[in-house]
């Protein structure tokens, strides 16, 4: 009993240090570190298109940006997406037939978010 309000307690407080973190400032920086990896980390295939590709890989970025969320589930922290942005953070994660996939998607992501500046 005590066990599950101190969880309860612990969620929370997650909660609510999430709501407190979501920022304006917070989404840019994962959009910028999102950027930066597709543009300079990501290994891509040199396609004659590829400058297209990545413009319009942007345009997806900066929208999954700003509508991604982050919660508690379980002991772990999650990174959700809807629809499109959903399809976005797949790709990210598994890659495509043009880039590979990211080391670590979720922690590039909380990681910007949380960054203190």
């Amino acid at each position: 009993m005590i066990g599950e309000e101190l969880l309860s307690a612990f969620e929370e407080a997650l909660t609510d240090e999430i709501e407190a973190a979501d920022t304006k400032e917070a989404r840019e920086r994962v959009k910028t570190v999102l950027d930066n990896w597709i543009s300079f980390t990501a290994r891509k295939k040199p396609l004659p298109d590829l400058p297209s590709r990545l413009e319009i890989f942007r345009k997806r970025i900066e929208h999954l940006a700003e509508t991604f969320e982050i919660r508690y589930s379980g002991s772990d922290l999650v990174v959700t997406a809807t629809g499109e942005d959903q399809a976005t953070l797949a790709m990210i994660e598994r890659g495509t037939d043009w880039f590979d996939p990211a080391d670590d998607v979720k922690a590039m992501i909380v990681g910007a978010f949380f960054e203190r500046t």
